[in-house]
């Protein structure tokens, strides 16, 4: 199984990544600053950002399962239509 965790850099991504290791499966995640995500077994690193179409077509690539776990600090934009832009771009309703 191929598992993607987005916000992997996150206290709950972090332990939810630990987890995953110990089962039979590769993880991928996607990430703005890669160098914070500890080094984990059967684990690929992705740079990328979630407002990026491209980082996510690369990031979703033969993947089983999406763990999504960003949410917004950014107090300027209205997270909800953030969050919903980037479930378009994820499922390929591309603005």
């Amino acid at each position: 199984m191929n598992v993607l965790v987005t916000g992997a850099t996150g206290y709950i991504g972090s332990q939810l990544i630990q987890r995953l290791s110990l089962m039979p499966c590769q993880i991928k995640c996607l990430a703005r600053n890669p160098d914070r995500i500890k080094e984990v077994e059967n684990t690929e690193v992705f740079q990328g950002d979630l407002l990026s179409y491209d980082s996510l077509r690369e990031s979703f690539k033969e993947i089983d399962v999406a763990f999504y776990l960003v949410h917004s600090m950014d107090s300027k934009n209205d997270f909800d239509s953030q969050y919903q832009d980037n479930l378009d771009k994820i499922w390929g309703k591309r603005k």
